[in-house]
């Protein structure tokens, strides 16, 4: 299956993320052995009961990385990262979800360019909003607004890649 999603989306912040999707959904498993070839030794087996996952996107940041994937049966955006306690944590609930998470700090970032102060007022605002649940944001999206905001100062931006597919 094909659909449009950005190639990359980048995450400037206290961890630098980047987001590269693929354009089409794969099993997970699929991917979980194209990155044992790539000399990720320590995956090991994958549990079976992960089997549900449909990967999306690669994401990348500074201490380690993960995947984007789709849960098959709720239609969940999820990240697998297997160096957490928790591996597996919710992104948003739905593709339609993302899109408008995304947008939104597309639209944020480029307008403020992401200093502390509006990082603040975004966090606030978010909180407030009523499109997305906040308990929604919470695992990914407040987290890497409240970890910026915890560290030195500096921007939080959010960008495409000029390559959209």
């Amino acid at each position: 299956m094909e659909f449009g999603l950005p190639r990359t989306v980048t995450i400037a912040c206290y961890n630098d993320i980047t987001l590269t999707f693929s354009g089409t959904v794969t099993p997970l498993s699929t991917i979980w052995n194209r990155d044992l070839h790539r000399g990720f030794r320590g995956l090991g087996e994958m549990p079976r009961e992960w089997s549900r996952f449909w990967h999306l996107a690669d994401q990348e940041y500074l201490q380690g990385g993960g995947w984007i994937c789709v849960e098959e049966s709720s239609g969940r955006l999820v990240v697998i990262d297997l160096d957490l306690p928790t591996p597996i944590y919710l992104l948003n609930t739905n593709l339609r979800n993302f899109y408008t998470t995304l947008a939104h700090f597309l639209e944020w970032s480029e307008r403020t360019g992401g200093s502390p102060a509006a990082t603040i007022r975004l966090r606030d605002n978010l909180l407030q909003q009523d499109v997305i649940p906040p308990e929604e944001l919470e695992p990914f999206w407040m987290n890497l607004i409240d970890a910026t905001l915890d560290g030195d100062p500096i921007n939080l931006t959010v960008a495409l890649d000029p390559g959209r597919r």
